[in-house]
């Protein structure tokens, strides 16, 4: 992950606490065993109605990020929300919600989770946690 994007996930969460925030990963395009790297973290709305406890990505936002990655030879690889009471653990509700997207990437962060921040391969029913490296990417050329 790059370190820019850790940090815009980090004051995503912190700027919509006390409720959860959420938002799309973007990353270089893998091939079969790659660990993926996330590019870019793009915040989106929030349209749950228990905001404090569920979020719901709004789809405009996920087809306005996704069209932006492919203009830039990204892939869309997955989402965040925030647990601002909890844990970086995906909840039974998390895990439900992702079903439309398995195989894709999803972090969790939490000010109360040592971690702060855990990634999860949405594989169901079970979510395997990933390990989060730092690293660097260049942009591909336009």
């Amino acid at each position: 992950m790059l370190p820019a994007a850790r940090a815009a996930i980090l004051r995503c969460a912190a700027a919509a606490a006390p409720d959860e925030c959420c938002g799309i990963l973007v990353g270089r395009p893998t091939i079969a065993a790659e660990p993926q790297v996330v590019v870019a973290a793009h915040p989106a709305t929030n349209l749950a109605a228990a905001q404090t406890r569920r979020f719901d990505i709004a789809a405009s936002d996920v087809a306005r990020v996704a069209q932006g990655a492919r203009n830039h030879g990204l892939d869309l690889i997955g989402f965040y929300h925030s647990h601002p009471r909890g844990e970086a653990y995906p909840s039974a509700a998390d895990i439900a919600n992702a079903s439309a997207w398995p195989g894709y990437l999803h972090i969790i962060a939490a000010p109360n989770d040592p971690a702060r921040l855990r990634a999860w391969l949405t594989d169901l029913p079970d979510w395997r946690e990933q390990q989060i490296l730092q690293g660097e990417y260049s942009w591909p050329a336009s």
